[in-house]
Formats: structure tokens, sequence, C-alpha cells
């Protein structure tokens, strides 16, 4: 099966699940996590660029679940999230 219509999507500055999860509390941490995916994931390459593509394939078919939840968004931060942020400041200083 070929994903090559995941590269054709536009990415917004939206991302969705991201900003259901993290909520209006961390907008300075949305705007990092943003700016890592424009200026290093997207600039990497054909890995890169297929990450960014899974994780927007993945929200599309969950965002609907997690807006739902309030459970799971809150164990998605703390399980998913915090820890990607702790990780992406280690590799990628603000």
């Amino acid at each position: 099966m070929s994903l090559d219509f995941l590269s054709q999507q536009p990415y917004t500055p939206v991302c969705l699940m991201t900003s259901m999860v993290l909520g209006t509390q961390y907008v300075g941490e949305l705007d990092y996590m943003r700016r890592f995916r424009d200026e290093v994931m997207l600039e990497a390459g054909a890995l890169g660029r297929l990450a960014v593509d899974f994780y927007y394939l993945l929200s599309r078919y969950t965002s609907a679940l997690v807006a739902e939840n309030k459970l799971l968004r809150k164990l998605l931060l703390n399980t998913v999230f915090k820890p990607a942020l702790r990780l992406l400041e280690f590799i990628y200083p603000k």
C-alpha cells in the first residue's frame, strides 16, 4: 500500500491531537513542538516526513475519541506528551 497520498496533505499550524491533550495551558510547548516538526522533522528527509505523516494519520482517526474522554487525555498527557517534551528539550534545546 502506498502512502503517497499523505505527502499531498498540507501541514496545518494546528496539531489537533496534541492541542487537545495539552490544552491552552501548554501553548508555549505546543509552539515548540510545531517548530521542531517544521525545522527538524520535515527537513530530515523521507523518514522525518513519514513520521509526521504517521502522526497526522493516527490523530485523524483517534482525535474524536480523545476529545470525548477526559481520562484518556490525562493519560496521554502524562505518559506520552510530557515525556516526549522532556526528551525533545534534551535533543532540541529551546
